[in-house]
């Protein structure tokens, strides 16, 4: 996969609304956030060394417990808190 996967960018008010939305049971919402972010899970876990097969289940843990802590995501998380 092209290292440009991991440059795309979703504006700030974009992410707030698709998570207001999965939080509401959108799931056009859900299924927006998955096509934006899937590839950069996905990159991410094969640059750490992840088969194929592995990285795609590392992907799905991701969205398992983001679906389990969606209630803790706020405009104010940071990676480095």
């Amino acid at each position: 996969m092209k290292s440009e996967t991991a440059a795309k960018f979703v504006p700030a008010g974009s992410r707030e609304e698709l998570v207001a939305g999965i939080r509401a049971g959108d799931e056009s919402a859900w299924r927006a956030t998955s096509e934006q972010y899937e590839p950069l899970l996905r990159w991410l876990a094969r640059r750490c060394g992840l088969s194929a097969e592995d990285a795609g289940d590392a992907v799905q843990l991701t969205w398992l417990r983001c679906m389990k802590h969606i209630d803790q995501l706020t405009k104010t998380n940071k990676l480095n808190n």
